[in-house]
């Protein structure tokens, strides 16, 4: 069975995609490999590739360049609200 290897940022999700040509690849991507649907991959990590789903659909995005990365590396802070639906009377806002 072929090997792919891990590029930087991507899921289970992005491999599937771009080996089995559909999202359902994904599960057996988990099953063959050990691992969790939801685990961060390590960059340069070797998988065992599962079954081809759709070749179509991957002749497609080879034909793009396609190259999907979806892991979330870092979440940004909630950015600070602001405005008079969430101003508090004598603490932002002052009443004269």
């Amino acid at each position: 069975m072929p090997y792919v290897k891990v590029k930087n940022k991507e899921t289970l999700l992005d491999i599937a995609v771009l080996t089995a040509g559909s999202l359902t690849g994904m599960f057996e991507l988990a099953l063959l490999n050990n691992i969790s649907l939801t685990k961060d991959l390590q960059s340069g990590k070797q998988l065992l590739a599962g079954s081809v789903i759709s070749e179509a659909a991957i002749t497609e995005l080879k034909s793009r360049a396609a190259k999907p990365s979806h892991a979330v590396i870092e979440i940004p802070d909630e950015p600070q609200k602001l405005g008079i639906g969430y101003w508090k009377i004598g603490f932002d806002f002052k009443v004269k």
